[in-house]
């Protein structure tokens, strides 16, 4: 790739990160982070919710030990453009490292920190090339790592970029396994609970693993899926998919068929696509309590160890909730060609029908209709929120996708504006080309030339032009 192409890609991948992140100063103010300036000029402008804008040129965020789970150091980063290791033109990230007092550990130098456990971090170069660092003794060892995860037993993984593996080590970082991990696992992996999941591109299989590296289970594909409750896996065998603990091997399964929930005691099953899908709720034992349903999920976060109270699905082109024996609750009135459900937080949800391009529209707590579809190809939650901000439906903002122009010959449009909705359907404003940084009653947006901080209400709490001189840019 040439020098622009390089610039170009790291500009891109620097705005969007830049874009989704939050910062906290002093006593738990909340800071914004906005992307501003040309290809030439790359620079995060900071302000606070009332649009003031904070001087300082990086951002602090804090390294956890992996192995306690408390903050142990605070990093600082910043961004710069200058030339990379081969002169090529790129975005140089800048860091310093902080003990818990303030005290400066490594001043500022070009590279990226992660966490890691006791007194090691891992300390890298442009996200790519890291080391495990001690940093008592200044000793580095296992080169290439990026990422560690804490196994049972005082055991930590580490991983490379993509996820690559390298190896496992104790505490203090020493090697207790060989490095790199067999050939067998060429691919990715990934840690879920004490166990390790690891993918083979070679053998076009997974395995699950114990913190010694021995094989547990084999299948063509091993995931965690969101719809699964408690300590559960699931699994594909060719046409056979089903779900399975560890400590117990194989708890349901079926043929030609999709599992998309799973709890122990009940699960939803579905079998074909498109207009043909049908799914049903039904009992371990495979018996049938609901059935005939286009579409049927878990009305839950997909996070939760409980088993849901109810579901939520589409029945004859209504949506619809049913509880755990099959009893319809509540039901909306009918939407032609619906054929999909979201749940974008509790009791906001969004429908999807007709063909490509899709419509979307919005149902409420009561799955009254809020926006109806053809509005929107599709809707989400604003991204960029901090840990705990949201706590209520009423915090979120939805971004609601329009395509614009022709159709390419995938039946999707070249280009996409944005209305912001609040969680009633109401729009706050209309065609932002960039959404950014979300709070419970801010987000950062383009909207036409201005960049800047909204409220909820659709009024610029502070913006610039995007650009300063139009005959120069």
């Amino acid at each position: 790739m040439n020098s622009f192409g390089r610039f170009f890609a790291a500009a891109v991948l620097f705005l969007l990160l830049s874009g989704a992140a939050s910062d906290q100063a002093g006593a738990g103010e909340r800071l914004y982070k906005i992307p501003f300036g040309g290809w030439d000029v790359i620079e995060e402008w900071i302000v606070d919710r009332n649009g003031n804008e904070v001087s300082r040129d990086y951002v602090e965020t804090d390294l956890v030990d992996l192995a306690t789970g408390e903050i142990r150091y605070k990093v600082r980063t910043r961004s710069e453009i200058g030339l990379d290791e081969d002169g090529d033109m790129a975005i140089l990230n800048f860091s310093s490292l902080l003990d818990l007092a303030g005290n400066t550990l490594i001043d500022w130098e070009i590279g990226v920190y992660f966490s890691a456990f006791g007194e090691c971090i891992i300390r890298g170069y442009n996200n790519y090339h890291g080391v495990l660092y001690h940093l008592p003794t200044g000793k580095e060892s296992h080169e290439g790592v990026r990422h560690a995860d804490k196994l049972g037993d005082g055991k930590f993984l580490l991983t490379g970029w993509e996820q690559l593996p390298l190896g496992i080590v104790n505490g203090s970082g020493e090697a207790l396994s060989d490095f790199q991990i067999p050939e067998r696992y060429d691919d990715a992996v990934y840690v879920w609970n004490e166990y390790i999941i690891a993918r083979s591109y070679e053998r076009s299989a997974m395995y699950l693993l114990d913190g010694s590296l021995n094989e547990l289970f084999v299948a063509d594909l091993i995931s965690q899926s969101t719809g699964m409750t408690g300590d559960y896996l699931s699994y594909e065998r060719g046409d056979e998919r089903g779900v399975f603990r560890p400590e117990e091997g194989i708890v349901f399964s079926v043929n030609d068929a999709y599992i998309e929930y799973y709890d122990g005691e009940l699960a939803i099953i579905r079998e074909g696509y498109g207009d043909d899908t049908k799914a049903a709720l039904v009992t371990r034992e495979h018996g049938e309590i609901a059935g005939g349903f286009s579409w049927l999920i878990n009305d839950g976060d997909g996070y939760s160890s409980a088993p849901a109270d109810r579901f939520i699905g589409i029945l004859d082109e209504r949506a619809v909730f049913i509880d755990r024996e099959g009893n319809v609750l509540a039901s909306s009135d009918k939407i032609p060609n619906a054929y999909r459900l979201d749940r974008l937080y509790e009791g906001i949800y969004a429908y999807s029908g007709g063909d490509f391009p899709r419509q979307s529209g919005l149902l409420g707590p009561n799955l009254e209709l809020l926006t109806p579809a053809g509005r929107y190809t599709y809707l989400d939650v604003a991204y960029g929120w901090g840990e705990g901000e949201i706590k209520s439906a009423e915090d979120i903002f939805i971004r609601a996708w329009k395509g614009i122009g022709p159709l390419d010959e995938y039946g999707m449009h070249a280009l996409n504006l944005f209305d912001i909705l609040d969680h009633t359907g109401r729009v706050v404003t209309d065609n932002a080309a960039y959404v950014g940084d979300a709070g419970s009653d801010r987000i950062v947006i383009q909207r036409g030339f201005n960049i800047g901080l909204m409220d909820r209400d659709g009024n610029w709490v502070v913006k610039r032009r995007i650009f300063s001189n139009m005959i120069e840019d």
